[in-house]
């Protein structure tokens, strides 16, 4: 796919603003003035689709070389804007991929010997400390100015991983790997976090035992770094207690291994794995009431609830997965109600961490029956009328003599 505008978005709107933002210069060229161009620049990256690979920080690039490119018209109109943003986008894709190293860090003890991992054309490797030619250039380049973007103290006992990684750009690249780590992380968090329950005191901690360190590097394969950009953990507040995992590696592997081999015989495999991902993400959090948000995102993600669907779809939905269907559907509507509190009215729960960990199981349920696949649906539009099936088994049994004696008429 290339460039377009999305659907709802007027773009001459905008055209015409970026337009009457353009003065001359002294030397006679044209440029914007102005504050309102980085408004402008902003709603025009959410107004335009690009190719699916492109990551969103190349995207922020491509509409921002465009608008300037632009400039130069006569007259910016929506028409050359979409033209610009077409030939940046061309030129972006047409570059050929180059190998990277991204180094990161993860809340593991850094002594525990864990197999390499190769997953989404990347390979992950873990160390107990980097090669000089990494931390070399992260000591020199990037812990000094990261630290204003940083809350808490570096982690000192994380284990650091080396993913092996390819892409157009740098961040394509960091995009691709980080994926990778996190459809890892899903499956291993998901071994721990499954029917686990806590009560807490005292300072929140996130669910996960396993989360990432505050930063992200990016080098070249000799070590050199790619890009004195770095990326970081925006939920990072300070170091966990480093999580050994020795004692369970052996029953922790076999659960990747069965996992894994699942997903590459599902028909809907990307969908399950970007699940996961969302998964480990809203159990990094150690603010609890963001957790359940996103839990609740993503049991609706799991259950397909559209946007022209409801909550009750949510509920009814989840609720077949459970014999106790009434009492389930029970505790969903309760869960569902503090949702609704919490993004309406903006209210907390003093119960919060028992209602996260009651959702928490909930999507648990969900996510390992599609990754299980166990009837074999060919699609997630075949899921989902499994999902929208009564509960009651008398009423199956007249659908299913229904579709039998229409078999029948058919091919009689």
């Amino acid at each position: 796919m290339c460039a377009q505008w999305k659907k709802g978005y007027k773009p001459d709107h905008l055209a015409k603003r970026l337009d009457e933002s353009k003065k001359a210069r002294e030397n006679g060229k044209l440029s914007f003035f102005g504050f309102g161009i980085n408004e402008y620049i902003v709603v025009l990256n959410s107004m335009v689709s690009l190719n699916d690979t492109i990551p969103e920080f190349e995207k922020n690039n491509i509409v921002h070389h465009s608008a300037f490119s632009a400039v130069e018209s006569q007259k910016i109109t929506s028409i050359n804007l979409l033209k610009e943003i077409s030939k940046f986008e061309k030129q972006y894709l047409s570059q050929a991929p180059q190998k990277y190293i991204l180094i990161s860090r993860l809340s593991i003890n850094r002594f525990c010997k864990l197999k390499r991992i190769k997953i989404h054309d990347c390979t992950i490797t873990f160390h107990s400390q980097l090669a000089s030619q990494f931390s070399r250039e992260i000591e020199d380049k990037i812990k000094k100015p990261a630290s204003n973007t940083i809350i808490g103290e570096y982690p000192t006992n994380y284990i650091f991983l080396k993913t092996f990684t390819s892409g157009k750009s740098f961040s394509q690249a960091v995009s691709k790997a980080i994926d990778s780590i996190d459809t890892i992380r899903g499956i291993w968090n998901l071994f721990y976090n499954r029917r686990k329950y806590r009560m807490s005191s005292g300072k929140k901690y996130p669910v996960n035992n396993i989360v990432f360190g505050p930063l992200h590097t990016i080098h070249f394969p000799n070590g050199k770094l790619a890009s004195e950009s770095w990326f970081y953990e925006t939920g990072y507040l300070g170091p966990l207690e480093p999580f050994d995992m020795k004692n369970n590696l052996t029953k922790l592997y076999k659960f990747q291994y069965n996992a894994r081999k699942l997903l590459n015989k599902s028909n809907f495999k990307s969908y399950i794995e970007l699940a996961l991902r969302k998964y480990t993400q809203a159990l990094d959090l150690s603010d609890w009431e963001s957790s359940y948000l996103r839990l609740w995102g993503l049991l609706e993600y799991l259950t397909n609830t559209n946007e022209n669907e409801s909550h009750i779809d949510t509920v009814n939905r989840t609720s077949f997965f459970f014999r106790e269907r009434e009492y389930a559907k029970l505790v969903l509507n309760h869960l569902r109600d503090h949702r609704n509190r919490s993004v309406h009215t903006g209210e907390s729960n003093q119960s919060i961490e028992t209602l996260m960990y009651q959702l928490k199981n909930f999507v648990e349920v969900v996510l390992q029956f599609q990754i299980s696949n166990k009837f074999n649906f060919s699609s997630l539009d075949e899921f989902t009328r499994f999902m929208n099936l009564p509960s009651d088994s008398t009423e199956l049994t007249k659908r299913k003599n229904i579709l039998v004696n229409a078999l029948k008429f058919i091919n009689g």
